[in-house]
């Protein structure tokens, strides 16, 4: 009788280990359902150039200088006085207050511009600014923080085209100053966006090719750190925005694979949590907007085949986010390290982990098997820069860690 007591506790044993799995694994996976996409009116117009928020409505530039408001309240599409240049791609966008602005560019011939312009949605009316100084700008990306607006990388005129310079708009004095250049080296096509005094750049086409790296800049102290890069594969014109605290970052392009996957971004814990993909075709080149009402807008675009979407898409973010999953902490030891690393996480967890380099390859793949630490030998790696990726289903956590 002593043996079957003996398996009867086992068994015991083994029912409250999976039910205590089977409710982590709920509890980790509970901030992915609370995000949601909802379908709103379809967007009336052809392609993409550039995104305005405007309050609780969207503002979409598009192909031909055509230019659309969609209104939250009637969740209709409403056209506005057409932009100034139609001949016009590859702008930047931002927006302060009730105003929006638009500006640099390239038309049909290559030939890349210096144009900035105010939008007024109060008048429903453009307002020709004090140019851009940099002779010529495309491809940039642009976001604002109080009354100032940025446009940040991209390529322009001169011998230092391919430098991805920060350029600061004063909207009190209608004045341009350039401001510290990011170390990323050249890159175009990428997402920007700000939180609180900082703004945010990464992502988009080096001259290599696409990227993943993510930086930021903090703008009291004009200086530029390289953060965990985006977990995704490497793209090109991405979608991005931040509501409240958080950063979203997904879609793009990577020469001709197109992405529909969506991100939020952490800065405090430098977390990245993959949330549910955007509905319809993967895509590029899309609407991407946040509005005053908490919430974000993706959709049109350019997807496969040259091909034009027009769903237009609603991006409600959890109410809690990443409450759930910042209780899963984890720590690097020794950080610098030399021969080996000690993962250690603040519960069990059954996940893979991965070693990239700073170009965002995978170095080292290994696993935690209902686990609290790993041991990770280092003597292969060479001296540099490196990030620790533990990653759960659609979840993933972060870290840097330098060997010396």
């Amino acid at each position: 009788m002593a043996w079957i007591f003996r398996d009867f506790l086992l068994d015991i044993t083994l029912m409250k280990k999976h039910f205590f799995t089977i409710l982590f694994s709920l509890l980790l996976f509970s901030g992915i359902s609370q995000s949601t996409w909802t379908a709103k009116a379809s967007y009336p117009s052809g392609g993409v150039e550039g995104t305005l928020s405007i309050g609780n409505d969207v503002y979409v530039l598009g192909g031909w200088g055509d230019f659309w408001k969609w209104e939250s309240t009637t969740n209709s599409w409403i056209r506005k006085a057409d932009f100034p240049r139609e001949d016009l791609s590859y702008i930047a966008t931002f927006s302060i207050g009730n105003k929006g602005y638009v500006g640099t560019g390239e038309d049909q011939h290559g030939n890349i511009y210096t144009d900035f312009w105010e939008y007024d949605s109060t008048n429903d009316l453009w307002i020709r600014k004090a140019d851009h100084p940099s002779g010529g700008l495309a491809h940039a990306s642009g976001f604002s923080i109080g009354h100032k607006g940025y446009f940040v990388g991209g390529y322009s005129s001169g011998p230092d085209s391919h430098i991805p310079k920060l350029w600061e708009w004063d909207q009190s004095t209608n004045t341009w100053s350039q401001k510290a250049t990011c170390p990323s080296g050249f890159k175009s096509a990428a997402v920007a966006f700000s939180i609180g005094s900082k703004g945010y750049f990464g992502l988009g086409r080096s001259l290599s090719g696409p990227t993943n790296d993510f930086w930021e800049w903090d703008q009291i102290n004009d200086s530029w750190q390289q953060l965990n890069n985006f977990p995704g594969q490497p793209r090109e014109e991405p979608s991005g925005f931040s509501i409240g605290a958080r950063g979203y970052v997904g879609l793009g392009v990577d020469n001709t694979i197109f992405y529909k996957d969506f991100w939020e971004w952490d800065p405090n814990t430098q977390i990245w949590i993959q949330l549910p993909d955007l509905p319809g075709n993967s895509r590029c080149d899309a609407i991407q907007a946040a509005t005053t009402g908490n919430k974000g807008y993706i959709g049109a675009g350019r997807s496969v085949n040259a091909s034009s979407p027009t769903d237009f898409y609603e991006f409600t973010p959890s109410p809690v986010g990443l409450i759930e999953f910042q209780n899963i902490q984890f720590q690097l030891s020794p950080n610098p390290a030399t021969e080996s690393l000690l993962i250690k996480t603040s519960t069990n967890i059954t996940t893979d982990v991965c070693v990239y380099d700073i170009l965002g390859n995978c170095l080292l793949i290994a696993q935690m098997l209902n686990s609290s630490e790993k041991q990770i030998d280092l003597r292969d790696f060479t001296k540099g820069i490196y990030f620790v990726e533990l990653k759960t289903g659609k979840k993933s956590l972060n870290k840097k860690i330098i060997i010396n």
